[in-house]
């Protein structure tokens, strides 16, 4: 999750899984630049953001960003006749990026929490 960014600055990318807070980027940091006591009380400061390419509102059944959500952020809510619909608990997303690299559409993005709406170009939340 952690690479290696421009001038050699640490950069998180969530292509390839999402961080489960157990701190050990924390531990294994050597100039101490991140608070080994604050892991895994603090969140990251990005939210879930849904693009309109999601599957499950195009109306093909998808749900693989909800088995990977840990905290439930990502539900999905039966609908009588038709496929289940995305429900978003902006609350409840610690920001980790888990479910961003399982999405087979490539529809789920991170964004920062102040500027984060559950779903762009959709009208579910």
């Amino acid at each position: 999750m952690l690479h290696k960014g421009d001038g050699g600055y640490p950069e998180i990318r969530f292509d390839a899984d999402g961080c489960t807070l157990c701190g050990d980027c924390a531990r294994a940091c050597a100039p101490r630049a991140i608070d080994p006591h604050a892991m895994p009380l603090v969140a990251f400061p990005w939210r879930v953001q849904v693009s309109a390419a999601c599957l499950a509102q195009r109306g093909v059944e998808c749900r693989v960003c909800g088995d990977a959500c840990g905290t439930r952020a990502l539900r999905f809510v039966p609908a009588r006749g038709g496929i289940a619909q995305m429900r978003i608990e902006l609350d409840a997303c610690t920001g980790c990026g888990a479910c961003q690299p399982v999405c087979p559409v490539q529809a789920i993005a991170m964004t920062r929490a102040a500027t984060a709406s559950p779903n762009a170009g959709s009208a579910t939340t």
